[in-house]
């Protein structure tokens, strides 16, 4: 039978998946840097552009 979470339980859950999604874009990011490659993001207003996945890297600590 399954429990359910606590509510300290959900936010490790949480922080964990975050962490996980972050980690999978910083080494996307490097990888397509490595390659020279471009990524594809969209705008509030809904345009689509392409910026180098170096640039993405270099203006993002969090990528670093």
């Amino acid at each position: 039978q399954l429990k359910a979470m606590s509510e300290k339980e959900l936010e490790i859950f949480r922080n964990k998946v975050r962490a996980g999604l972050l980690e999978a874009e910083r080494n996307m990011l490097h990888e397509k840097a490595a390659r020279g490659e471009t990524c594809v993001y969209q705008d509030d207003n809904g345009h689509i552009y392409r910026i180098a996945a170096k640039d993405v890297i270099a203006s993002n600590p969090q990528f670093q």
